[in-house]
């Protein structure tokens, strides 16, 4: 059995991030992860995850938590 190689960190390269398919209408964090990571040709790197890009998008004010 042969274990499994450890992927590297996130990275995306300038041509991938201009490939992203934008949306004329609000789509959930899910979906943008999935977006970028169908974007990204290196499959030896992490996929990001919804969570991060929350908690992006929250630091720099571009969304906030609400309780109902």
């Amino acid at each position: 059995m042969s274990k499994k190689e450890k992927k590297q960190p996130f990275t995306i390269t300038p041509e991938e991030r201009s490939r992203f398919a934008f949306s004329a209408k609000p789509i959930p964090v899910s979906e943008i992860a999935k977006r970028i990571n169908q974007t990204v040709a290196n499959n030896s790197i992490r996929k990001l995850g919804y969570r991060a890009i929350t908690a992006r998008l929250l630091s720099v004010g571009l969304l906030r938590e609400q309780t109902f």
